[in-house]
């Protein structure tokens, strides 16, 4: 979440293929070889990236909270107070990697 003169929400969503692609290429390890922690973590980063960098393009001051890790296949999120602003799914060798970002409406 970014919060500030500009609040909203980032959502980072990876395929089990992506998330494990993209902790192979961060930790120098085949992407076979990865944990589900070392995706957690990779995620984790990777939303931190996304953030820390929208967060440095808006209205500031403003600050970015820890990120939240769900994982499986069969859950729903629910951004209270927040309209869909943008939704892009990319589609690459690897697997489908999906960011939405969410701004406040209140």
């Amino acid at each position: 979440h970014i919060a500030g003169e500009w609040t909203g929400s980032v959502v980072l969503g990876l395929s089990p293929e992506a998330a494990a692609a993209a902790t192979g290429a961060m930790l120098h390890i085949p992407a076979g070889e990865t944990t589900t922690v070392d995706q957690q973590e990779v995620a984790t980063e990777l939303a931190n990236m996304i953030g820390g960098n929208l967060k440095s393009v808006l209205p500031g001051p403003s600050f970015l909270s820890l990120p939240t890790i769900v994982t499986g296949h069969d859950f729903g999120v629910d951004v209270r107070d927040a309209e869909l602003v943008e939704d892009v799914t990319c589609a690459c060798d690897q697997g489908l990697v999906r960011m939405r970002l969410y701004c406040k409406t209140m």
